[in-house]
């Protein structure tokens, strides 16, 4: 019984029993117990120590028939360059025949099965075992066939994948490349979230929801560039310095959003900016979905496959030929799509590397498992059925198994080493996130928000729906923030010389100046200094006004310096005699970032234009104190 081998080497020639040899070392009696590589003990499988087979096939003679063509795995079943069948399941039966003292003989090739429409010699194989032509057949046969033989256990399991040709990525799949990692959907309410927070932290700083702009087009522009900023620095874009309550509530909830959004992002996007959709079909759905496709199978599985996949049969095609030649036929235009078991992939990129280059075997979804088993004559019956229970014997010890791996290796081996970007599904494979993926960090945000937004509306509600009103709020920091900006942008870049010189013509006290030039070369606290002296100097009050009415002060007060001094054909640039110039280009009003800041810049040159602003600040807030 099976061909016993020790990790000594020791066969069933070494063993013997007492009765014939008391003093022998390996007598049955006595190490009976000792198991083979093949995981059968002495007792079991040799025959000197009773075991072995006896059963009813020893001296029987068995008409054999071998499949016309090699398997397509090219392992189990093949012709060797001599001409001699050879493969694991040839290698199997003739250990089983050998061990079972039984003959094989192989019977001519017979035309009884040229009424099927299916050609398959594997096919055919298994249907004239039906017909009684012959006793065995041996080669892998797909269980799966329908016909009425005897059926050994399963020797092994084909596992078919989907097969589809590669394309060259184009363009618009490179260019789109960097939003993937979240699924358009996702994007959508990503964007709708950003967009919100902009708008809402706009309406909080100034009580309108746009910003200011010279044309809706440069308005929207604004919010756009304040919300793609926000995105990908991380943080609220046009958030004050100081901000105020309501705006700290929506900048914790941006916060937390951001730090989920911008994580899961960075999480995939690595695996995504080195894949490209190098297929045009992706899984089976892709291809049930468009009924201009057309997806092959070999005819001997067609039932099978219909049998799992039913929503197949409108692009489903039956092919009568072999692996390879189905391959040939999805390289030829006519099938989008293939479907293959590994083994027989494996062994046609062995031979052909263009067949690793041109196509891609999506192993990420199994769309079928076939069973293959060895088939018998039901007709002899007992005799069959001794068979083939001897025969499950070997696959059920692991002895075909170690035979099949044996075979597999080097096929596998040739595939690797003709196809080494062979593509298998991983743990790393790129994820493309769903809006499923981002409801926390989008719900937090939202919430917040919105949260945020009624504290706002609650406020005006309860002082008269004002938004000017809000300016009588020690926390409305709006204009102060403005006027920091201003202020700021104004000094940074001077030499400490001339804020020192600012400083003294706004009269700010010694001390506090000596104590910002111990800092030196820091000029931080100059800078600091500067712009709350100028802040308290009145311009704060002035940003009470709109850009409108600051322009129109300037307007007016240029038309009164034009009646006091005349104008000249060179245009109104004439001295008062209070030292104030009447000449006013008014080109703070084109500057596309803050016009308004330029304006009060301009107008805080000349005292009497400044007092005049104050003037308009002033009523303007008394009559918004009022309501």
């Amino acid at each position: 019984f099976f061909e016993f081998h020790t990790e000594d080497n020791e066969t069933c020639s070494d063993y013997t029993s007492i009765e014939l040899d008391p003093w022998a070392d390996l007598a049955c009696e006595t190490k009976g117990y000792v198991t083979s590589l093949g995981g059968t003990s002495a007792n079991e499988a040799c025959c000197v120590c009773g075991g072995g087979y006896s059963g009813l096939n020893i001296g029987r003679q068995f008409r054999v028939k071998f499949p016309s063509r090699d398997s397509d795995d090219y392992f189990s079943f093949f012709t060797d360059g001599d001409g001699n069948k050879n493969g694991s399941v040839v290698e199997l039966m003739l250990q089983v025949a050998r061990t079972a003292g039984a003959g094989l003989y192989e019977v001519e090739n017979t035309n009884s099965t040229t009424k099927f429409q299916i050609k398959d010699p594997y096919y055919t194989c298994a249907h004239d075992l039906a017909s009684n032509h012959f006793d065995l057949c041996i080669g892998p046969i797909w269980n799966s066939i329908a016909a009425d033989t005897a059926r050994s256990n399963s020797l092994y399991r084909d596992i078919f994948y989907l097969v589809v040709p590669i394309v060259e990525p184009s363009f618009w799949s490179i260019l789109t490349t960097p939003l993937k990692p979240f699924h358009w959907q996702a994007w959508l309410v990503v964007i709708a979230a950003v967009l919100y927070v902009a708008l809402a932290v706009t309406y909080i700083q100034t009580g309108k929801i746009c910003p200011e702009g010279k044309t809706p087009l440069h308005r929207i522009s604004k919010i756009f560039y304040t919300c793609i900023r926000s995105f990908t620095m991380g943080y609220v874009d046009n958030s004050s310095e100081t901000p105020s309550r309501e705006e700290k509530f929506v900048i914790v909830g941006f916060s937390i959003f951001i730090l989920l959004v911008l994580t899961a992002y960075t999480a995939t996007s690595a695996a995504a900016l080195i894949t490209y959709d190098d297929t045009e079909i992706e899984s089976l759905d892709d291809v049930v979905k468009d009924p201009n496709l057309r997806l092959c199978v070999q005819a001997m599985l067609g039932s099978e496959f219909l049998r799992e996949h039913p929503e197949t049969t409108d692009v489903l095609t039956q092919l009568d030929i072999t692996a390879i030649e189905m391959l040939d036929e999805l390289s030829a235009g006519n099938c989008d799509a293939i479907v293959i078991h590994e083994g027989a992939y494996n062994y046609a990129i062995s031979i052909d590397t263009t067949y690793c280059t041109d196509f891609k075997i999506i192993m990420d979804t199994v769309l079928l498992t076939v069973d293959s088993v060895i088939m018998m004559s039901a007709s002899l019956g007992e005799y069959t059925r001794d068979l083939i229970d001897y025969i499950n014997l070997y696959i059920d010890y692991g002895v075909y198994k170690t035979i099949h791996q044996r075979y597999r290796e080097n096929v596998i081996i040739l595939s690797d080493d003709g196809c080494p970007q062979k593509e298998e599904s991983t743990d790393d494979e790129f994820f493309e996130l769903g809006l499923n993926h981002l409801l926390v960090p989008i719900f937090v945000t939202i919430v917040f928000t919105t949260i945020a937004l009624l504290m706002k509306l609650l406020k005006q509600c309860l002082r008269g729906d004002s938004s000017i009103s809000d300016l009588d709020d020690e926390e409305s920091h709006f204009e102060s923030t403005v006027a920091e900006e201003s202020a700021r942008m104004e000094f940074e870049d001077m030499p400490p010389l001339e804020l020192i010189s600012c400083l003294k013509s706004m009269k700010v006290d010694k001390k506090e100046i000596a104590d910002a030039l111990d800092l030196l070369p820091d000029k931080s606290q100059l800078v600091c200094l500067c712009i709350q002296a100028k802040i308290t100097s009145g311009e704060q009050m002035i940003y009470i006004l709109s850009t409108s009415e600051v322009f129109e002060i300037l307007e007016e007060y240029s038309n009164r310096m034009a009646l006091m001094n005349g104008i000249n054909e060179d245009g109104p640039s004439h001295h008062l005699a209070n030292g104030e110039n009447a000449h006013f280009t008014l080109t703070g009003i084109n500057d596309e970032r803050d016009p308004k800041s330029r304006l009060i810049k301009e107008l805080m040159i000349y005292p009497t234009a400044k007092a005049l602003a104050l003037s308009a600040a002033r009523t303007k807030k008394s009559f918004a104190a009022r309501g």
